[in-house]
């Protein structure tokens, strides 16, 4: 048995995630945790001599019947002319089931490759044995390989597009290729220029089992029975034992330039369909679009056209016919853009054209009355034609006696409703009369000049207000509700207020009276004092218009003034509902007050009590800050204005958030492993202390903590032993709050022997009672990785330090997250250098890739944490 080791290629292996379904073939397949590089790749640049250099590993191989030329892909190239093939030794790279294969190609267009020449080959599959082979197959390529279903057939994947594709045998360079996901019941995707060409039905994978140690054949068969040699060029060859993306195959493809023409421009109107026909040569070989832009009067450059091109849109002349829809007018000019995918580059160019405009409808719009002494607001609407919004300016006119007048210009704005644009004008007040205006509109970058039609505003004559009396004028009232004069010439409906600055005190309109009764005060939302009081009172006309506010003042004076309040002798919390109100009477109502009545909103009051310096009461349920508010009567009845106090009920006790766990960073793991818990509290009077419980499995609840006031603990846990652990808390009152709901944890010891830790790279074992669990997996070669794939809320990493304990890159989910840094001045065991938790279980893949520190580069994984809910 002879093992061949390629350390070139030893980091390059990673878990392949398939693709399933048609779909997922175009080139989408990823390599997950794999570096972008090949596993194997000949350049054909060596210059001479009879070997094929292997530029990744050590596959060299032999030139064959091949000639070497200048002027390949980049450097030298081998061309064939149907003769002997080159060859590489066999290797588990090409005989792998999963596998992607690529290659550039080149042909005479005047003598293309002979139909069935073999491109690549391994293995004589023709011959009942063989694995795979690229053969030419017309104007393209086909994949034909031993299947792994059924009796093993050999299956074909051919070229399935449309007829305008281009040959590939046209003198250019051509990068072809295929994959194949999966060994057994997998599919296969054939590749040519920057498309997948052609594909096999799922279960029609590659039959690993057939693959033979026949050598790799180059430009011809693998064996004579299997087919014709190839006549042309090849360069370039590349092999990964993994399915690779189209974007990193990409990266290795060269720019090709290209040309973009405009041939021909259909009449164009704003906001109509228009057709541009444009040539690109040499012909889009991957999928890209082409991008009309417009430039009109104004300069402003906008896109009017867009077509994607892929595989079922290729011309055969390289002609294409794109509709635009230019949303302006005017002389302007046409930019035509080509904006491929690799391995071309882009081109543009730009024609004159001409773009009718639109016609536009310029109106007033007016408001339905205008006031005397007054400003004049005026709207002047244009509308479209097109589903254009007219831009520019508008101008208003006024029709005089002696001619047109040019009252203003203002800049249009777009509008919401419909394609119309619209301007105000603001015109000086004017007496009553009437003004005969009209709009102009001197056209725009996609309208056309238009006037718009007369029209007729009347301006009414000011509508003139009222006079208020409150009680005939009387200086002073103890009644709140008084009589109020409000005589008016023309009004047919009132308005009383009391304040302006709330719509909630003041009255809806009513029908016009003379004299009206109405509130001084609105006890109702809170308004009560004696006082200055004002009433406010506006008149409206027949043709609703609302005169400005006058006013009249009247002093209320109902003899009782407010005393002081207090809740629970002014205390600033209580863990009670029951209250004591001190309801102290201002000493100059002393002999006067009889009673006082109290209210938890200022809106239900209750029945009045029989007035002592303190009463009971009982304040509004629930927790957090409650008011009483309170008001003093005597004995004709009359009310003073309320006072209040307020005080924070708090009756609960403490609610503790859900509690966290985490792996103790700098614990040092045995038999348990350290693990931290933490939760947070929220209370109105105060955090005070926590009791701590904790199970095992689904057994009895134990005390673990009392009474203690950090809200956290660290605890060492068994990593076989699933627990649960719940927090209750007591605020300063001593009111003991409900336990929280219980978190379950295990923490999951993965030693570094276990099989799910994945390592690439050079690392080696030792074995010392200072390691967790006695022994510990090291390396000192920069790159080396190990993987961990899990599910769970937190991860942690075991690891010794000392002086030749050196850095390395700790990745989450393919991000870097953390540097760590094992070098301590002396040596020290096992211990937790780095943490992560997640608030949910969930998957996650953590990686620790060694940096190869100068001087001291060992990195130890000694082993892994994972924290889960069970």
């Amino acid at each position: 048995v002879r093992l061949r080791l390629n350390p070139g290629r030893m980091t390059r292996r990673g878990t392949v995630v398939a693709v399933v379904g048609l779909a997922g073939l175009a080139w989408a397949g990823i390599a997950a945790g794999a570096a972008p590089g090949p596993d194997a790749a000949w350049s054909f640049d060596e210059g001479s001599g009879s070997t094929i250099t292997d530029s990744i590993g050590s596959l060299d191989g032999t030139i064959g019947g091949a000639t070497r030329i200048v002027g390949g892909v980049s450097g030298g190239a081998l061309r064939f002319d149907g003769g002997s093939p080159a060859r590489i030794p066999t290797d588990p790279v090409i005989e792998a089931g999963m596998i992607t294969v690529r290659v550039w190609v080149r042909g005479d267009p005047d003598a293309p490759p002979a139909d069935g020449g073999v491109i690549l080959a391994d293995g004589a599959q023709d011959c009942g044995v063989g694995a795979w082979a690229l053969v030419v197959d017309g104007g393209h390529v086909a994949v034909r390989y031993r299947e792994s279903v059924g009796l093993g057939g050999v299956q074909t994947v051919t070229f399935d597009g449309l007829a305008g594709f281009p040959s590939l045998w046209d003198g250019h360079w051509h990068l072809v290729g295929f994959i194949s996901d999966q060994a057994q019941y997998g599919s296969v995707a054939l590749y040519g220029q920057g498309w997948v060409i052609g594909t096999a039905p799922d279960g029609h994978g590659f039959d690993r089992s057939a693959l033979d140690a026949t050598d790799l054949a180059i430009g011809g068969p693998a064996d004579p029975c299997a087919g014709s040699g190839f006549n042309g060029d090849i360069d370039d060859l590349q092999i990964d034992d993994r399915i690779v993306s189209r974007d990193v195959i990409a990266t290795s493809e060269p720019s090709i330039a290209t040309t973009i023409a405009i041939e021909s421009i259909a009449p164009a109107t704003v906001d109509q369909w228009s057709q541009v026909t444009v040539r690109v040569l040499p012909l889009p070989l991957a999928p890209g679009s082409i991008k009309i832009f417009f430039t009109g009067d104004d300069g402003v450059e906008r896109v009017v056209g867009n077509r994607a091109l892929d595989l079922w849109d290729l011309s055969g002349d390289g002609r294409y016919s794109l509709a635009i829809k230019p949303e302006d007018g005017g002389n302007g000019s046409l930019r035509a853009r080509f904006e491929p995918s690799l391995p071309q580059t882009g081109s543009e160019t730009t024609s004159a054209v001409s773009v009718a405009k639109a016609a536009a409808f310029p109106h007033l719009g007016l408001q339905n009355t205008y006031i005397e002494n007054e400003p004049i607001q005026v709207w002047v609407i244009v509308s479209s034609a097109a589903y254009v919004f007219p831009n520019g300016s508008i101008e208003l006119w006024e029709q005089t006696a002696d001619g047109p007048v040019q009252l203003g210009t203002q800049p249009l704005t777009s509008t919401v409703i419909g394609f119309e644009s619209a301007a105000i004008f603001t015109l000086p007040p004017r007496p009553a009369g009437f003004i005969e205006l009209f709009p102009r509109y001197p056209g725009g970058t996609a309208h056309l000049a238009a006037d718009g039609g007369h029209q007729t505003v009347t301006v009414e004559p000011a509508l003139v207000p009222g006079v208020v009396s409150i009680n005939s004028g009387d200086p002073s009232t103890n009644d709140p509700v008084a009589e109020v004069s409000t005589p008016a010439t023309g009004a047919v409906a009132i308005q009383i207020a009391r304040r302006l600055d709330d719509v909630r005190f003041m009255d809806v309109p009513i029908p016009y009276a003379p004299v009206t009764t109405t509130w001084l005060t609105a006890p109702w939302y809170g308004d009560d004092q004696d006082g200055v009081r004002t009433i406010y009172v506006r008149w409206a006309d027949a043709l609703n218009r609302w005169s400005d506010w006058s006013t009249d003042t009247i002093v209320l004076d109902r003899g009782l003034a407010s005393g002081v309040v207090t809740v629970d002798g002014g205390a600033a919390v209580t863990t009670q509902h029951q209250a004591s109100i001190g309801v102290g009477v201002n000493p100059t109502d002393a002999a006067s007050v009889t009673a006082v009545q109290l209210s938890n909103d200022g809106v239900t009051w209750s029945a009045p009590k029989l007035y002592a310096p303190t009463v009971g009461w009982t304040l509004a349920a629930g927790d957090g800050t409650r008011t009483v508010r309170v008001r003093w009567l005597d004995a004709q009845g009359r009310q003073s204005v309320s006072k209040s106090d307020s005080i924070v009920v708090d009756a609960s006790g403490q609610i503790i958030g859900t509690v966290r766990p985490r792996v103790a960073l700098g614990g040092r793991p045995g038999a348990t492993v350290p693990v931290r818990f933490a939760w947070s509290a929220t209370d109105l009077s105060g955090v005070g202390s926590y009791d701590v419980q904790l199970r095992t499995g689904s057994g009895t609840w134990t005390a673990i903590a009392t009474r203690i006031a950090s809200a956290s603990l660290t605890r060492s846990l068994s990593p076989t032993t699933t627990y649960g652990i719940r927090v209750r808390g007591r605020d300063i009152h001593g009111t003991v709050g409900p336990w929280s709901a219980e978190t379950r944890i295990r923490a999951s010891a993965i030693q570094e022997s276990s099989s799910k830790i994945m390592w690439r790279g050079s690392w080696g074992s030792a074995r010392a009672t200072a390691y967790w669990g006695g022994a510990t997996r090291w390396s000192s070669r920069a790159g080396s990785t190990a993987t961990l794939t899990f599910r769970g809320t937190g991860i942690a990493w075991v690891a010794p330090v000392g002086p030749t304990r050196g850095r390395a890159a700790v990745s989450i989910d393919g991000v870097v997250v953390a540097t760590i840094d094992l070098h301590a001045t002396t040596a020290g065991s096992a211990r937790i250098v780095f943490e992560r938790t997640w608030s949910a279980a969930t998957s996650h893949v953590i990686r620790i890739r060694v940096l190869g520190t100068t001087g001291h580069p060992r990195v130890d994984v000694d082993g892994l944490i994972v924290l889960s809910p069970t």
